[in-house]
This record gives C-alpha cells, structure tokens and sequence, in this order.
C-alpha cells in the first residue's frame, strides 16, 4: 500500500526554492510590481539586467541574503548602468 506523502514549508520547489520562501518572494513581487517603473533608457541595459538576474537568483535559492544583495548587488548595478 502507497503511503501519501506530506508537504512541509520547508521543502523544497521544483526549482529548488524552499516553499515557505515561496510566499515571501510572491509578496515581494507583488509590491515590486505594483510600485514598478519603466526601466532605465541606457545602452548599459544588457549587461545591468544579466547582473540583476544572478544577484535576484542567488536571493532565490538562498545563497545571498537580502543585505548581502544590497552590499553586493547594488552598487555594481549603479556602476553599471554609468558604463562603468
């Protein structure tokens, strides 16, 4: 007999996200979203958004905190989009 299998919010998504960090994230995006803008007019886009999608993966599956990304991220991302 098959014996079903209980969820825990600590397991983990097909992406390899912690489920309980789901929801934070879900939240979050929702703000971002609501409070979004256009994105900057630079010619430095390209390369400013292949960084932001590594920082934002490496919040995903926890391998920065969110002050990490902001003592990190950030500024190379404000260099960035100056060409720098």
């Amino acid at each position: 007999m098959r014996q079903e299998i209980k969820k825990k919010p600590t397991d983990v998504t097909d992406g390899g996200i912690p489920s309980a960090r789901m929801t934070e994230l879900r939240q979050a995006l929702k703000s971002s979203l609501e409070n979004a803008r256009p994105r900057p007019a630079t010619p430095y886009y390209t390369q400013f958004s292949r960084i932001l999608r590594a920082g934002l993966l490496d919040l995903l599956r926890e391998r920065k905190t969110v002050d990490d990304f902001i003592t990190d991220t950030a500024p190379i991302l404000r260099k960035t989009l100056k060409g720098r």
